[in-house]
């Protein structure tokens, strides 16, 4: 069999590997391509995800971002193909590493031959830099990234049982700038000077009020040079529908994940003004929206942003078609070679579900199982789409098929990683336990079998011994910023509060401007009544964070104590400036104007 394998390509190795029914064939295949192929992309991408089946968290980012630089290097006629490589290669950073990689992912960013790719590759670093403080690196990044499409907003509207997506509001009767339309609770109209996030996320959660089950649209005008093709696309947490010029383009009913530039829709622009709008449909947990205008093969397309009311001219032209969740999978099968059908799949399923479309995924799945019902890897992935949709049964008895081929548990720590969370959910914790402690001694210097039974032993609120695991895993692996996180929220849940304050910040000194950074050093500052430092610290954390209402709550606080009540108050009024509806802003300026005496008020 070795033999065999040493005579195939590049991308036939990959699809002997993705297509395997044992380990040692993965094994077997892997030990190949790295002596064939050694610098290959694909062999790092293998390595990659076979370091997720080891549950080696550095290697697999070490290794994705290996296969990026070979296909700058030397493959960039399929550097197309490395999408499912980012996320990998953001996976987990040691602290020790962290200048190394980032000096890397910039690189890349400069020289990457696939410009949707290296947007998406900028936008991740641009985070990184956020978090971190880091001015040069956020401008750079900003540059590949390209102009985000501003938004004009308004909301909220009735979403109740997801139903308001097909319920036709005003904003889809007509763009009216000063209009003003009864909405959820209030009148409410269309608003384009709220703050901006320095990310470029628009954040619902913080913009309006209600936002469960709720709907909001994003709606713009732009001017373009001459009629042509183009690409709008779109990042999104929720359901959505989307029109170019009054026609319906776009509708999903199912989105619930984010993906950058997770929806690339083809669309014809005519020459002069258009009008794009996008309509929201938050159900619960995180609501956001981004949108970029790019030519078709992503590149910058140059436009003018225009006035919400600008006339758009009548244009004769085909109505284009409604696309779908379908749509998408379709794009994303279309990234990769049609030469290895089940490195497509396993590919395709993970972006699938990095977008949150669960059912989508869950129908792939089928269609993937029809052929490859062998394959480890597919297996693994139609088990987590059949659990995320609530169908335990098929989940349960495909998850026990694969525990079983493991013959040795120090194979694969993933795969009994996946065996003992579903043990642990159907209340079988002492068989899963069990299990925990065989890797353990089958692995006994893995940081991960230690990790993986602490959170066994913490979800049972055994403080004290998940601890003592948790520093045995420190002790295998100091650099990973997991564990140190798990050990300080570990230490504060048995009262050994210096230990994890000093921890907190050894972990946040990578990432100054983190809000929970700032949120920890106002509460130091605010013991030590030092109000100077409270205001200052909510200063920095309005000019970082300018769309999160808890960074303007820091700075009023801070100016409430330091008795400056007029600059509280005007603090409060730029609260409402981010959400002229935030019950936030109102419940303590009522607090503060019964302390003033001014009851009325």
């Amino acid at each position: 069999k070795s033999v065999a394998l040493k005579s195939l390509s590049s991308i036939e190795l990959a699809e002997q590997y993705y297509s395997a029914s044992d380990l040692e064939t993965m094994d077997l295949v892997l030990k190949t391509i790295k002596e064939s192929w050694p610098n290959h992309p694909l062999r790092w991408e293998l390595e990659s995800v076979h370091a997720q089946l080891m549950k080696d968290t550095a290697h697999v980012s070490l290794a994705a971002l290996n296969a990026l630089e070979a296909y700058m290097n030397g493959y960039q006629s399929s550097a197309h193909e490395a999408w499912p490589l980012m996320p990998r290669a953001l996976y987990t950073w040691p602290s020790e590493a962290q200048a190394d990689f980032t000096h890397r992912l910039h690189q890349l960013i400069q020289g990457y031959p696939d410009q949707p790719l290296q947007a998406s590759m900028a936008w991740s670093a641009r985070h990184i830099a956020h978090f971190s403080g880091d001015k040069l690196g956020f401008a750079r990044s900003s540059e590949r990234i390209g102009q985000l499409l501003p938004l004009n907003i308004i909301g909220t509207w009735d979403n109740d049982q997801g139903k308001g997506l097909d319920i036709p509001y005003p904003p889809e009767k007509e763009f009216n700038s000063t209009a003003q339309y009864q909405g959820k609770l209030t009148k409410v109209q269309w608003r384009s000077n709220y703050p901006k996030d320095l990310r470029g996320k628009i954040n619902f959660n913080e913009l309006l009020s209600p936002t469960r089950w709720q709907i909001a649209y994003g709606a713009n005008v732009i001017s373009v040079r001459e009629a042509g093709n183009a690409t709008l696309r779109i990042s999104t947490t929720d359901p959505i529908k989307v029109w170019i010029n009054e026609s319906l383009v776009f509708t999903s009913a199912r989105i619930n994940g984010w993906l950058f530039d997770g929806i690339s829709l083809p669309v014809k622009f005519h020459k002069g003004a258009n009008s794009i709008l996008i309509k929201s449909a938050q159900q619960t947990g995180g609501w956001m929206l981004t949108a970029r205008v790019t030519k078709t093969n992503g590149a910058p397309l140059v436009y003018e942003v225009k006035s919400l009311d600008t006339p758009i001219p009548p244009v004769q032209s085909t109505i284009p078609p409604i696309l779908d969740e379908s749509f998408i999978t379709q794009q994303f099968q279309s990234r990769f070679s049609a030469e290895a059908p089940a490195r497509r799949d396993f590919h395709t399923l993970h972006l699938l579900e990095e977008s949150g479309l669960k059912v989508e995924r869950l129908k792939y799945s089928e269609q993937v199982a029809q052929r490859f019902p062998n394959s480890i890897w597919l297996k693994v992935s139609r088990a987590t789409a059949l659990w995320e949709n609530g169908e335990l049964g098929q989940a349960a008895d495909i998850i026990a098929q694969l525990f079983k081929l493991v013959k040795d548990k120090a194979q694969a720590p993933y795969l009994i990683e996946l065996q003992t969370r579903f043990w642990s959910q159907q209340r079988l914790d002492v068989k899963a336990r069990k299990v925990a402690r065989e890797l353990i001694e089958k692995r006994p210097k893995d940081a991960f079998s230690y990790t993986h039974l602490s959170n066994m032993l913490k979800n049972k609120g055994w403080h004290e011994e998940s601890c003592m695991l948790l520093y045995k895993a420190e002790r295998l692996d100091p650099s990973d910023r997991r564990i140190q996180s798990k050990l300080a929220k570990c230490e504060k849940n048995i009262a050994r509060h210096a230990r994890s304050n000093i921890r907190y910040q050894r972990i946040w000194s990578h990432y100054p401007k983190l809000t929970t950074t700032f949120e920890e050093q106002y509460r130091k500052a605010r013991l030590a009544r030092d109000t100077s430092t409270m205001i200052a610290i909510g200063e920095e954390c309005v000019k970082a964070w300018p769309q999160r209402s808890q960074c303007y709550l820091l700075l009023a606080r801070g100016l409430w104590d330091a008795e400056r009540t007029v600059e509280a108050l005007n603090t409060l009024n730029a609260l409402n400036m981010l959400n002229p509806l935030s019950s936030l802003a109102y419940k303590q300026r009522g607090e503060w104007l019964i302390v003033l005496g001014d009851q009325e008020g």
